[in-house]
């Protein structure tokens, strides 16, 4: 492990492991956990995310209180201990009743363009696939249509924390994971199998946390009274997640299927492939796509 960035703790407080990205929400978690009590170790997991600034990440984490911050390099354990044996695995997440139907064992690269098309076929050449990996001769897929990437991290992301929070002696680890999606369940059930003597504090499902933080409005004016920086670029109605295996985007503008699909294109595509794709033909992308919604012709 890293040497972790730390300051001494005033008292002996109850020590929380956090997995901490940096962001609104979990620099909110951090300082509400220390008016709860806590003592709060930050940890960050680097799985290959591009662009991100760490040691911003770690002033940030001790400027909102963290009694110390770990920043993990965990690319070469993702990529040896759970990438390469799901894909050798031809790992493959099917489709309930209510999804569709599930990909054969053996599902060809062009039934994966399929379920993400309409794009242009140049963004599926080689030079755009660092992240998507659609190389795979047997591409990992959730849910019939996404690939295994966010999924395939988390468990990795988990054990460290566990770690972390063994060498600390600490009784808690918490996430930032809402209360009605998947990493919730990936990160308290990795935990609980490693570690059951170690509880998991979910500040989303937590009442009291709901009551105070009904929106984004009520973090920012959390983050204005107690002094949390905040990134002054607006944010975007689309999350993305990043690791060395894959890319995704999801919710907000993305599954609104009456709206144009140009901000996709435009944000989505240039990010993935690291702006190959000029605005202009992301724009022609766009029109091809709203051609195949309903209510178009």
């Amino acid at each position: 492990m890293a040497e972790p960035a730390a300051k001494k703790s005033k008292t002996e407080r109850p020590k929380v492991v956090l997995a901490y990205s940096g962001g609104l929400d979990t620099s909110t978690i951090l300082v509400w956990m220390i008016e709860k009590g806590f003592d709060v170790i930050c940890y960050c997991a680097d799985v290959g995310q591009l662009g991100e600034d760490f040691a911003a990440v770690t002033e940030k984490a001790m400027r909102c209180g963290a009694i110390k911050v770990y920043i993990e390099d965990l690319k070469e354990d993702f990529v040896v201990n759970y990438v390469y044996e799901a894909v050798k695995a031809n790992a493959v997440r099917r489709a309930g009743p209510s999804e569709g139907p599930a990909p054969p064992p053996h599902s060809p690269l062009s039934s994966v363009r399929a379920s993400l098309s309409p794009l242009p076929s140049s963004f599926f050449t080689p030079a755009h696939t660092r992240h998507l990996t659609m190389s795979l001769p047997h591409p990992q897929i959730y849910e019939s249509r996404y690939l295994l990437g966010t999924s395939l991290a988390r468990p990795c992301i988990t054990k460290r924390q566990i770690e972390i929070a063994q060498k600390e002696g600490a009784k808690y680890v918490a996430h930032g994971a809402t209360g009605k999606g998947n990493d919730q369940v990936r990160f308290e059930m990795g935990a609980q199998a490693l570690d059951a003597t170690i509880t998991t504090i979910a500040p989303w499902r937590d009442p009291e946390f709901l009551e105070k933080f009904k929106g984004r409005t009520d973090l920012l004016n959390y983050a204005a009274e107690n002094n949390i920086p905040v990134d002054a670029t607006p944010k975007a109605n689309y999350s993305v997640d990043e690791n060395l295996f894959h890319t995704s985007f999801e919710s907000g503008m993305l599954e609104v299927r009456s709206r144009s699909r140009e901000g996709w294109c435009v944000r989505g595509a240039r990010a993935c492939v690291g702006g190959v794709i000029s605005a202009e033909r992301s724009q022609a992308a766009a029109a091809t796509h709203d051609a195949t919604l309903p209510g178009h012709t």
